[in-house]
């Protein structure tokens, strides 16, 4: 069972002005091994999707501060 996130991130500055924005889609896949339930196997994929996207919002972020482009973001 395969799902799909979809999220866009977007950081602000105090006065409300975008200093940083990305749209980053994931992919998960749940193996029948994982769960034997249809339901339980979809949650393990939504997880999964929800972990992968939020990791690679981290190390897009963390890409971007050590290139100095979101200083000042508070």
């Amino acid at each position: 069972m395969q799902a799909g996130l979809t999220v866009r991130y977007r950081l602000q500055d105090r006065a409300g002005k975008t200093r940083w924005e990305r749209r980053i889609v994931t992919r998960h896949t749940a193996r029948l091994g994982e769960a034997f339930l249809g339901s339980e196997r979809l949650r393990y994929a939504n997880e999964g999707a929800a972990r992968e996207n939020i990791a690679a919002f981290l190390r897009a972020l963390g890409a971007e501060a050590r290139a100095g482009g979101v200083a000042g973001v508070s």
